[in-house]
């Protein structure tokens, strides 16, 4: 007897739980769905931002590769033990073409801390010239958008894409992902 009603409860506490799942609307699918349709406009904007500060970042990786490239084929220069006097010395000495060429170092001081007016206009001068080149950049990355997008429509594959603008193959797909919809 006492077999037969644990058998009834058991199969009762199944059909309640199955008929719950049934019913629920947490589950994964829905979830997903309900986020993916209620995208704000700030959840886009943070996206972009994101993006913006990925592609800041990857080309002052970039300049820093390459300012300690310069420095490493400089025989005068030890990149490693480099000081504010030995900047201003080597700045002095003619190496300005080695290692001002991108302005990596408008913002050091190079008075050791007497900072006049002269130096304040050069930095400010500097900092007219990088916002400048930021604005260059986004041209840049907007026609390599709008060439991948032209090269998408006519049909070319991602290699072929690649082959043609001298991009890689994930720069290409990203793009495509971000972009181009």
């Amino acid at each position: 007897m006492t077999t037969v009603l644990l058998l009834i409860i058991g199969i009762l506490l199944i059909a309640v739980n199955i008929k719950a799942v049934k019913k629920e609307n947490t589950s994964f699918k829905n979830v997903f769905h309900k986020a993916s349709t209620n995208v704000k406009d700030y959840d886009v904007e943070i996206g972009k931002l994101r993006k913006e500060f990925a592609e800041t970042i990857l080309e002052l990786q970039g300049e820093i590769e390459s300012l300690k490239n310069k420095l490493q084929r400089s025989p005068d220069v030890n990149y490693k033990n480099i000081h504010n006097s030995d900047i201003e010395n080597i700045y002095n000495k003619g190496m300005e073409d080695n290692i001002l060429e991108n302005n990596e170092l408008d913002s050091i001081e190079i008075s050791h801390g007497k900072n006049t007016a002269g130096e304040t206009r050069i930095i400010d001068e500097n900092d007219k010239i990088n916002k400048n080149k930021y604005i260059d950049n986004n041209e840049i990355n907007n026609d390599k958008v709008d060439d991948i997008e032209k090269l998408t429509k006519e049909g070319l594959s991602v290699e072929g894409i690649s082959e043609r603008l001298g991009i890689g193959k994930g720069e290409i797909l990203l793009i495509q992902k971000l972009y181009i919809k």
